[in-house]
């Protein structure tokens, strides 16, 4: 689960996708939660589930709360016979700020000077833009970088800015 500060989002990203029985969808499924209600059981409307052939996937949370659930059926031989056949994804969340409309920042603009405006209506911090992830939904704060920023500003990022983030998940679960 992804957790932001109200009047958040969460972006999710999911370049890598694989399931071991693509066409089993009542076993094998990727199921994402995007809010709290939908994680607490309170509203009727499933979670978002995926499954199949999938590609690429990129979602918003309603909210600022996001879970990802992968269920698959495995045996416990493929375990050990055939590491590349497990199912598994590999996701990357950002956490956004929505821009209200008709309320500007201090400096007149739709984002404060310590975030990058995605031109979709949401801001990122400033630190993520060039970063080597894709941060906004139309990926313009990776469109105009010369240079990847080096591994170790990643740490800093954390650390420096608690309400904004960008992550790497790597997901391997076998039930």
């Amino acid at each position: 689960m992804v957790q932001a500060l109200p009047g958040r989002e969460i972006f999710l990203r999911i370049p890598v996708y694989r399931l071991e029985q693509p066409n089993d969808c009542n076993h094998n499924a990727i199921e994402i939660y995007t809010s709290y209600a939908k994680l607490a059981g309170r509203t009727i409307d499933p979670p978002i589930r995926l499954c199949g052939s999938l590609q690429k996937a990129t979602i918003t949370s309603e909210d600022h709360v996001l879970a990802i659930r992968l269920t698959t059926k495995v045996g416990p031989k493929s375990l050990i016979d055939d590491m590349k056949k497990l199912s598994h994804f590999e996701a990357n969340y950002t956490i956004i700020r929505p821009v209200q409309t008709n309320v500007s920042q201090p400096n007149g603009k739709a984002c404060g000077d310590d975030e990058f405006d995605c031109s979709d209506q949401t801001c990122i911090h400033i630190d993520l833009k060039c970063d080597g992830k894709v941060n906004c939904q139309l990926k313009n704060d990776e469109d105009t970088c010369p240079d990847l920023k080096p591994e170790g500003l990643k740490a800093d990022i954390f650390s420096k800015c608690p309400f904004y983030s960008s992550a790497f998940l790597f997901c391997l679960f076998i039930f």
